[in-house]
């Protein structure tokens, strides 16, 4: 009798949940509704683009072994800098941006080193609307440069995120490819940003989507270690986020993206799995091709590693 009272209880707690996400769904829809100019145009975007090879450059701390020849490549390529990334002092072509909307404070020394160092550059900005609006931020007191040159996407939060929960959905994204049907609400959420901008280089159309500074080897970040304000203080208020909101990880273990304490109720596969998956699911059926920029990345046990002026 216990153990039936016991998952009654767990499934209205289930159904009060779903549609409390529900709720905050259709809300966040609304508030996008408000900023429909400036939803992501992927044709528009596209023109952006500039080669057939794109670099994703993540925030390990890897990036400092990146040669000066490795450099002079990325530059003359197409180039996508994710969250943190505006430390570093090379300008991509494209900003991911997702803003933690547990600690925003930390975001304003991300976008004052942002305002620093791209006061003249053409880099198009793509903001995560989710984490911006869970911020309940402004996007009016972000710097010019942000403003100027933003698009709003808005990620698919599915319910099943099983493996075969997140199969079904990669499938059906193929399908909408197919049928021209791609927009700002079509990239699917599951387990690290890195997934959504594997996505959206797709729908873009590159066909070499390289991966420097995205390791899993460990949970630190390149800008650690700078003798700069800015990062400092942001990776002070990171330490503290992390002190108060992850607890338990060893910041210098495996990425929590491939932890499985962090794979929810439905055993989210760790973002390894999910690249192989969409890699085989959708990117082999196109001739677009995922790689590890490193033999240290735990990526390169899955995809071909790099090789400088390939």
């Amino acid at each position: 009798m216990n153990n039936y009272y016991g998952m009654g209880v767990r499934l209205i707690k289930k159904i009060i949940q779903d549609v409390i996400n529900n709720k905050r769904y259709k809300l966040r829809q609304k508030k996008l509704a408000l900023h429909k100019e400036k939803l992501l145009n992927i044709d528009e975007l596209k023109r952006q683009k500039t080669s057939e090879t794109i670099f994703l450059i993540g925030n390990s701390p890897s990036i400092f072994s990146i040669t000066a020849k490795g450099w002079a490549e990325i530059k003359s390529c197409d180039s996508m800098g994710i969250n943190g990334y505006g430390f570093n002092d090379f300008i991509p072509t494209y900003y991911s941006l997702e803003l933690n909307p547990s600690y925003i404070v930390m975001h304003h020394f991300l976008l004052k080193e942002i305002e620093r160092k791209y006061i003249n550059a053409k880099t198009k900005f793509i903001i995560n609307y989710d984490s911006y609006a869970y911020a309940q931020t402004n996007i009016e007191n972000f710097p010019e440069i942000v403003k100027n040159n933003f698009s709003f996407v808005s990620h698919r939060h599915i319910k099943n995120l099983s493996r075969d929960g997140l199969k079904d959905s990669m499938n059906s994204l193929y399908i909408d490819s197919i049928k021209n049907k791609l927009t700002y609400n079509s990239f699917i959420a599951a387990r690290a940003s890195i997934f959504a901008c594997v996505q959206l280089c797709w729908a873009l159309g590159y066909k070499k989507i390289c991966l420097p500074g995205v390791d899993l080897n460990n949970q630190l970040n390149f800008y650690r270690t700078l003798e700069n304000e800015n990062a400092r203080k942001y990776s002070e208020l990171e330490d503290i986020f992390w002190s108060y909101n992850i607890s338990n990880v060893d910041r210098e273990s495996t990425h929590t993206s491939i932890d499985n304490r962090f794979s929810g109720q439905y055993k989210t596969p760790a973002i390894t799995q999910i690249l192989k998956d969409f890699q085989d699911l959708v990117l082999n059926k196109v001739g677009v091709q995922i790689y590890a920029y490193s033999k240290e990345s735990l990526l390169s046990s899955i995809f071909p590693v790099w090789k400088c002026d390939e």
